[in-house]
């Protein structure tokens, strides 16, 4: 019956990975650490990371096309924020 398949669908994941692209600009975001995780903290109105659809909460997952904070500290990723070329690509997690 229709309703055993119901069952068996497992939930959407409501954590879903996003990405967006900050230009030439400043990343118009604020973080902060939530046990050693870098969290968006605001995201600033008319800035660049509000033009490419950061969210506020959303865990930066990824820096650039490689660099995943999985084991970088709260000021280690700070640090690569800083210091990326732009185009910069964020791979964020809400």
């Amino acid at each position: 019956p229709d309703s055993d398949k119901a069952a068996e669908t497992p939930p959407p994941n409501p954590k879903k990975e996003y990405a967006i692209i900050i230009h030439n600009e400043m990343l118009g975001l604020t973080v902060e650490n939530v046990l050693e995780r870098t969290i968006v903290r605001t995201v600033l109105p008319g800035g660049a990371a509000k033009r490419a659809g950061a969210r506020i909460g959303s865990l930066i997952c990824q820096i650039g096309e490689s660099t995943s904070t999985e084991n970088l500290t709260h000021f280690e990723t700070i640090d690569e924020l800083r210091q990326s070329q732009r185009p910069l690509k964020l791979v964020l997690r809400k």
